[in-house]
């Protein structure tokens, strides 16, 4: 549309408010994408107000002229948090790093084969390459495969505790605040 304009160098203002087209246009549109995209163009400024005021920016997605970052983290926070029920569970006594697979763990966040698969990434099978009997989901790569229930129960050994087989995070987490664990373990 700018290639059709006799004028290169006018304002907005100008096209904005123009009713006749024709008046500015050095030939008439040809049809096709010529008039889509005259459609189109029309169709985005048809709605614009212009007004003398000077130019500036403008927040205004929590009603106020001003921008913060509070309403950015609210925001964020009620359109793209998963929110749960449950309260996250973090432990200032066991490193970071532990805090947050936990909690990826239980929000089925880990990449196994099966939410490798489910993103549509190439992969040669969905089975647990250890034990070839399930598929591999967080759960079985934790509590339910035969070299994760062996680690747990070498840990159990080591603690000198009863753990129990446990099917899922959830399951783990009740067994841990049934537990005679003293409180520095407690997740």
């Amino acid at each position: 549309m700018f290639l059709l304009d006799t004028d290169k160098d006018c304002f907005i203002a100008s096209r904005v408010t123009l009713a006749n087209w024709s008046l500015v246009l050095k030939r008439d549109l040809m049809g096709g994408i010529e008039t889509n995209q005259f459609n189109a163009l029309k169709s985005a400024i048809g709605c614009v107000n212009l007004s003398d005021k000077r130019d500036s920016w403008k927040w205004s997605l929590n009603g106020c002229n001003g921008f913060s970052v509070a309403s950015v983290h609210d925001l964020v926070d009620t359109h793209t948090l998963v929110v749960d029920i449950e309260a996250t569970r973090w432990n200032r006594f066991i490193p970071i790093k532990v805090n947050v697979l936990l909690w990826r763990l239980k929000l089925n966040r880990l990449p196994s084969r099966v939410n490798l698969d489910r993103k549509d990434i190439d992969i040669d099978s969905i089975l647990c390459p250890i034990c070839h009997e399930d598929i591999e989901t967080v759960n079985h790569i934790f509590f339910n495969c035969g070299m994760a229930q062996g680690l747990w129960a070498l840990l159990a050994k080591w603690w000198e505790l009863n753990i129990p087989l446990c099917a899922n995070i959830s399951e783990w987490y009740d067994w841990l605040d049934d537990s005679p664990i003293p409180s520095a373990f407690d997740l």
